[in-house]
């Protein structure tokens, strides 16, 4: 049997992909800027969450398009927020070790998280988006009521 997504697809959803991620990146540029890459990540969060809920339960293959969409918005969040966040954290003196840090913890998981999610897609798609979706909502939930906006945190002495 032949799989319906071709490669004419794979570029068409590559395309929605882009889009979501080059619009995204203006207006989470600007947003950072003006209000904080605290929001910014919640905002891509949010947006990734909804993407994986929506690859879960659509029934019409267009509606992937959306989920592309999507994720181009959240890797844009990523992108423009991900590391500018923890620079807001700490002076320049500390600047290499936390960047060293962030960078290999990030790396570490990237490593670990793909390989765990094409385990559980042998077992279920819709366990994977499930799954997904629920640990996307628990870091927007944590990043919006548990990390400090380090714009408005008090000065420290």
């Amino acid at each position: 049997m032949q799989s319906p997504c071709t490669g004419g697809t794979v570029g068409n959803y590559t395309v929605a992909l882009l889009v979501g991620q080059s619009a995204s990146n203006l207006l989470f540029g600007l947003l950072a800027d003006r209000r904080g890459h605290k929001l910014a990540l919640v905002l891509g969060g949010l947006a990734a969450s909804i993407g994986y809920v929506i690859a879960g339960t659509a029934t019409l293959p267009l509606l992937y398009y959306l989920v592309f969409v999507l994720l181009g918005v959240y890797f844009s969040a990523t992108f423009v927020s991900g590391l500018m966040i923890v620079l807001e954290f700490i002076g320049p003196e500390q600047r290499p070790t936390y960047v060293g840090i962030t960078n290999s913890i990030i790396g570490a998981i990237n490593v670990v998280i793909p390989l765990a999610g094409s385990w559980l897609a042998t077992v279920s798609y819709g366990y994977l988006f499930a799954l997904s979706a629920a640990a996307g909502l628990l870091g927007v939930l944590l990043m919006a009521f548990w990390v400090a906006d380090p714009r408005h945190a008090p000065p420290e002495n």
